[in-house]
């Protein structure tokens, strides 16, 4: 007959079964949306769309904070636009070149400003993107599969030491693996396209990692406790 702790137990695999048919329907429609869309964006011809990140800015510099005043004739020279090097002069922030192309006073305040456009997108460039998703959605429905059978194991588990659960438990931890790097490959994904410059960068996600090596110690911890219930019912 089972105790109490193992009808828990049993009644927490029943729900978390539940739960995960109905995030694999979901990730399932997603999956097959990001491969449509990676299929039609990829048969588009490369500048048939093309999204244009447009930006403004302005820089002020009151002399008035440093007691220092502009007079008409500084004030003239700076609104002709004689001070600007060919017409424009150029700011370097977070690895991209802004054009300040107007230089202007109000009162004891000189202001730079621009408006251009600061990225072009075409829509064949946001296939990398869409693969990425299509990946990350792919690797979703392997690991929630993977946890499915970890919570039917659960579900009709007699212990929490049987063999079947200590090996689901070890093949969810392995199916969470892909995700330790491939968070930083969508993520460098992003930054490229938003930043119009090419640069993917393979790195470990430390938290995916840590679940994964919690799981894998539950389960060599599990596999202890299987060994030490069979040497208690032997000794029985």
């Amino acid at each position: 007959m089972k105790t109490e702790a193992i009808k828990k137990i049993n009644k927490m695999g029943e729900v978390g079964s539940i739960l995960i048919v109905i995030a694999k329907v979901f990730c399932i429609i997603g999956f097959v949306a990001c491969l449509i869309g990676t299929i039609c964006l990829g048969l588009l011809p490369k500048d048939f769309i093309s999204f244009h990140a447009m930006g403004s800015g302005t820089i002020e510099v009151n002399m008035e904070a440093i007691g220092q005043s502009i007079s008409a004739e500084d004030a003239e020279l700076i609104n002709s636009g004689k001070l600007l090097e060919n017409g424009k002069v150029s700011i370097e922030l977070n690895s991209n070149e802004y054009e300040m192309s107007e230089m202007y006073t109000e009162g004891n305040s000189i202001f730079l400003s621009t408006s251009q456009t600061l990225n072009t997108i075409s829509a064949h460039n946001l296939v990398y993107c869409v693969a990425i998703a299509t990946i990350s959605m792919a690797m979703t429905v392997v690991s929630l599969f993977f946890a499915g059978f970890l919570c039917k194991a659960f579900k009709n588990c007699n212990s929490p030491f049987e063999e079947n659960v200590i090996k689901k438990m070890q093949q969810f931890a392995y199916s969470l693996i892909p995700w330790v790097i491939l968070t930083s490959i969508s993520n460098s994904m992003i930054n490229s396209l938003v930043s119009g410059k090419f640069n993917v960068n393979v790195s470990i996600d430390l938290t995916m990692l840590l679940v994964v090596l919690i799981i894998l110690a539950l389960a060599y911890i599990f596999k202890y406790g299987a060994v030490l219930q069979q040497e208690s019912d032997e000794t029985l």
